[in-house]
């Protein structure tokens, strides 16, 4: 269904592209153009173990203006960043 996505990253030389929907981005589909499919929870979490300074205080800010009163590990693991929640908030 998001062909047109997938085009845009060819037509733009992309190396990987973000994206939690692996349904519309199979594995197979993704190599055979040599695109990475990456997800965000992977991603930031990347960042956040080589750059914790950077990472920690964007994710408090995007908490308190966004959070709802949830706790920033249930905030982030609702918004499908578990693996990032625990790191954030073990």
């Amino acid at each position: 269904d998001d062909v047109h996505v997938l085009a845009a990253a060819v037509a733009g030389g992309a190396g990987a592209l973000l994206t939690a929907n692996t349904r519309d981005f199979p594995l197979r589909v993704m190599a055979a153009v040599g695109i990475l499919r990456r997800h965000p929870d992977e991603f930031l979490l990347e960042i956040g173990l080589s750059a914790p300074e950077v990472l920690r205080p964007l994710i408090a800010a995007h908490h308190e203006a966004v959070g709802s009163g949830r706790s920033p590990r249930t905030f982030l693991r609702r918004s499908g960043l578990a693996r990032l929640g625990k790191w954030y908030a073990p």
